[in-house]
């Protein structure tokens, strides 16, 4: 048994398309669920002036943690190289712990997927920096629950946002 390479692949494409999603934040969508939105900024302008804040939000935060998600993107991919060596889990422990760090802006995700998936990510890579096929083998429930949270994330994003070509 070994951490399966395509459940870490669909965790990075997750994590990519929420990340891509919030950058095409504003496009022609309603841009929250109502007067009640966790808006982050407090304002109560139009739902057009959240929609722009979000956009202006989402495209810093993207500038901002560039680095972050590139960093999440290769550990994802030499964590998911057969068995987890004990480095590379600790690296994706690392890095998703730093992603964690850095929340969605709240008018993307109120909710706080983000910061919940990437801590299940630090918790499933510090299980299988354990080692073994035991280590790895404990690693997939927390997988599965990061999985769940950035599918929930990229369908959230994708309701509020005008996603057109992706």
């Amino acid at each position: 048994m070994r951490v399966s390479s395509m459940q870490t692949v669909k965790i990075t494409l997750a994590a990519c398309a929420a990340a891509l999603a919030l950058a095409a934040c504003g496009g022609g969508s309603s841009g929250g669920s109502g007067p009640t939105a966790n808006g982050g900024s407090g304002t109560t302008g139009s739902s057009t002036t959240d929609s722009t804040s979000c956009k202006d939000q989402a495209t810093q935060w993207k500038k901002d943690n560039a680095g972050t998600l590139k960093d999440f993107k290769s550990s994802v991919k030499d964590f998911s190289s057969g068995i987890p060596s004990q480095s590379s889990a600790k690296k994706l422990e690392s890095v998703a712990n730093e992603a964690a760090s850095h929340p969605l802006p709240s008018c993307a995700d109120p909710k706080g997927l983000w910061v919940k998936a990437m801590h299940e990510v630090a918790k499933a890579a510090k299980q299988a920096s354990k080692g073994g096929i035991e280590g790895a083998a404990g690693a997939l429930p927390a997988l599965e629950n990061a999985l769940n949270d950035l599918t929930k994330l990229q369908d959230e994003v994708k309701g509020k946002v005008n996603l057109g070509q992706v």
